[in-house]
């Protein structure tokens, strides 16, 4: 979904930051604390002006953080 919103944003005047997070990939919980965690993240980049973060982002896969863009 992020793909699309993002399209359609991008044909307007609107400045809006955005930025996409996957998860329950293999069937995975998205748990409280990774609520917790998404949404400091997006106050963050809120609080710059800018998107801090890696554009879209795989919450709550084992191992290291994915992130690509």
């Amino acid at each position: 979904m992020f793909n699309e919103v993002s399209a359609v944003l991008y044909s307007t005047d609107a400045k809006v930051l955005l930025s996409g997070y996957i998860y329950g990939l293999g069937g995975r919980d998205l748990t409280k604390a990774h609520l917790v965690e998404l949404f400091n993240e997006l106050q963050r980049n809120a609080d710059a002006g800018k998107v801090t973060t890696q554009l879209q982002q795989f919450i709550g896969v084992r191992g290291p953080k994915l992130a690509y863009l």
